[in-house]
């Protein structure tokens, strides 16, 4: 797809992201005569599954669900539609990192999560969980929603310190078309609560144990099951062998959030918490400890300070978007047709943030139309360049072929005269043995005469005999030659 595109009412930026059922794109709704621009994200069908009723189903189920949710933190959906047969979600769009990255950016500088900043995600995440587990929908019935896939890439955290659970794509609701029929595992299996593995019936307690392993990575740094296969990580879960936590290294007391870990992590449901909000009040009464948890405006901070980069090319491509591809939409319609295409992809599922996965070398504000437009000249540069390259080629080829056969056709034309200069140059000889044996075998018309060696003459009298004795010799040979077709006529039988 060539971006910028319109679709819709909205207009398609560039492509952040995609997954085993969609594509998700950064777009923009604009009203330019308002001076009115709102980013959002464009959830698509992948274009191989459009034909794919169950994909489709479960595509609109996740709409359905997501249209009913209206909290603090989750990502809020705007609209559902169709666009040239193809159906799409438009949801809200969070500028910033998810939860995975923060903590590869982390890993790479050998730092790691400090506790109050724990504190505060996993707080907000159980918070939208609990939300979601009790919702009712319009109709006042029960939606029994259980997200199934509660993961470090569905946690996204803004650039304001927001924390946004995402993806409800394998939601497990009563108020879904797809329902899951038999022992159909949906989810990740390394954040699987054992139940969920067995194909036994699920409520919020499922959740509840995704968030319990997402606690221990933040703690420790690290998955507990890193490097297993899926088949060991389910027997794992299922036994109840997890790693113990062995931090946190900036908390007074330990034991606490050892026994929040332990509680969440039961095999048995029956001994976790029992609702979302259980495990929050325990969190809460952790951050007692510790000065409390860290403010939306502290986690902010926190992702300046470790994440910097990413957070300054968000504002700036941002700012870019605004500016320039909002003016050049008002002012040139056909502009989408003719802009470079610009794409930057990380797989994952959902909601993400538009970083490039390169963050080395990022532009100011004030660079980035010159270095756009020096991009531009030296694109179009290189390509007549390569037309240049191309053209040679193809003439150089075409000179080769045309040589090549005025060659064949000059060689054809000389053969024949040079097999006519050989005979002129280089007669038969008359005493040619192999000639003489042919001819004998020829027929009774041929005879061998013997040439004999003439001694020219001395004199002009032995001229004169010589010629007279050639004529007579010649009379002679003449008459043989008559004699002996006479003879060969006679022989011959009439038919």
């Amino acid at each position: 797809m060539q971006y910028p595109s319109q679709y819709g009412n909205y207009t398609l930026l560039e492509s952040i992201g995609e997954g085993g059922m969609s594509e998700i794109d950064l777009a923009q709704a604009t009203v330019a005569d308002a001076q009115y621009i709102r980013f959002l994200v464009i959830k698509r069908v992948r274009g191989q599954l459009l034909e794919d009723d169950a994909h489709i189903r479960m595509f609109q189920d996740e709409a359905r669900i997501c249209a009913e949710l209206q909290h603090a933190n989750i990502a809020q959906v705007y609209d559902f539609g169709r666009v040239n047969n193809e159906f799409f979600i438009a949801m809200e769009y969070i500028p910033g990192v998810d939860l995975r990255e923060l903590q590869k950016a982390l890993a790479r500088r050998g730092k790691g999560l400090p506790i109050r900043i724990t504190l505060r995600i996993l707080y907000d995440i159980l918070s939208a969980l609990d939300y979601a587990h009790h919702r009712v929908d319009t109709f006042g019935e029960p939606m029994n929603i259980v997200h199934r896939d509660v993961n470090p890439r569905n946690v996204m955290l803004s650039v304001r310190g927001e924390v946004k659970l995402i993806d409800f794509g394998v939601a497990k609701s009563s108020a879904k078309q797809d329902q899951t029929v038999g022992h159909i595992i949906k989810g990740k299996f390394a954040y699987m609560a054992p139940e969920q593995i067995e194909g036994g019936a699920i409520d919020g307690r499922a959740d509840i144990f995704a968030a319990g392993l997402m606690l221990h990575e933040m703690v420790e740094g690290s998955r507990p099951f890193h490097g297993l296969s899926e088949i060991q990580i389910m027997h794992r879960i299922i036994s109840g062998s997890i790693p113990k936590l062995t931090g946190p290294a900036d908390y007074s007391n330990p034991e606490i959030i050892h026994q929040i870990h332990q509680k969440a992590l039961q095999v048995d449901q029956e001994k976790r918490f029992r609702t979302a909000k259980d495990m929050q009040k325990a969190l809460m009464e952790a951050g007692e400890h510790c000065n409390g948890m860290a403010t939306p405006q502290e986690l902010s901070q926190f992702l300046s300070q470790n994440i910097g980069k990413q957070v300054a090319s968000i504002s700036e491509r941002l700012h870019y978007y605004r500016r320039e591809v909002t003016d050049s939409l008002a002012n040139a319609p056909t502009a989408l047709m003719d802009s470079p295409k610009r794409k930057t992809t990380t797989t994952i599922d959902s909601n993400v943030s538009i970083n490039p996965k390169d963050d080395t070398d990022f532009l100011t504000i004030n660079q980035v139309a010159p270095k756009l437009e020096a991009a531009e000249q030296v694109y179009n540069k290189s390509n007549s360049n390569l037309i240049t390259f191309i053209l040679g080629i193809i003439a150089i080829l075409v000179i080769g072929i045309f040589i090549f056969l005025l060659s064949q056709k000059n060689d054809s034309e000389i053969q024949p005269t040079q097999i006519t200069n050989l005979k002129a140059v280089n007669p038969e000889p008359k005493n040619d043995p192999v000639e003489n044996v042919n001819s004998k075998k020829q027929g009774p018309t041929s005879k061998i005469v013997p040439q004999k060696t003439l001694t020219p003459p001395k004199n002009r009298q032995e001229s004169s005999a010589l010629k007279t004795k050639q004529k007579e010799n010649t009379s002679s040979k003449q008459v043989e030659t008559n004699a002996s077709t006479t003879t060969l006529e006679k022989e011959t039988p009439k038919e």
